[in-house]
């Protein structure tokens, strides 16, 4: 009997992950994802936030480290740990006090792309954060987890959601 609940068991992740593993691959491999909120600071004061990548981890909890690295080709460059996870990012557009773009790569997997931080003012003290993701996973399965389950627009919402608790005082 013990046996059999096994074999069930197995039988059925196999089935899970393929069926995981077709949708993913009936998915487009690059995904672009926009999550846009109104701040309770002003837009210089919200660029020097996103701008300053060292001082994330007071802010934002699932950044545990931030590690500069040398630039490239002029650059900014970081390492930033995410529990287990870790990116590299490199600044590739900077505009004070209006934009921030930054190239993501997964030091250890499926995930690359873009985050493109647009600040505009919104009336006295406040501005308007659209932030905006292009992003690649290559493999499948975590394609279709991600788009599925998670949501492509899952750590957008995350971020902005620090970022409304930083401008709060939290």
């Amino acid at each position: 009997m013990a046996l059999y609940i096994i074999i069930t068991l197995l039988g059925l992740l196999f089935v899970l992950f393929g069926v995981l593993g077709i949708l993913g691959s009936r998915l487009p491999d690059t995904h672009v994802a926009t999550q846009t909120a109104e701040i309770g600071a002003p837009a210089h004061t919200v660029f020097g936030w996103i701008e300053r990548v060292e001082e994330m981890p007071a802010w934002v909890p699932e950044i545990t480290k931030v590690e500069r690295l040398p630039d490239a080709d002029g650059r900014l460059v970081h390492r930033q740990q995410m529990g287990r996870n870790s990116f590299v990012t490199t600044t590739t557009r900077l505009e004070p006090p209006t934009r921030i773009t930054r190239e993501i790569a997964d030091d250890h997997g499926p995930f690359s792309g873009t985050w493109d931080h647009v600040i505009e003012p919104a009336g006295e003290g406040a501005c308007r954060l659209m932030l905006t993701e292009t992003g690649t996973v290559k493999s499948p399965i975590p394609r279709a987890i991600m788009h599925y389950f998670i949501g492509e627009d899952f750590y957008l919402k995350k971020f902005l959601g620090h970022v409304h608790r930083k401008a709060a005082g939290k």
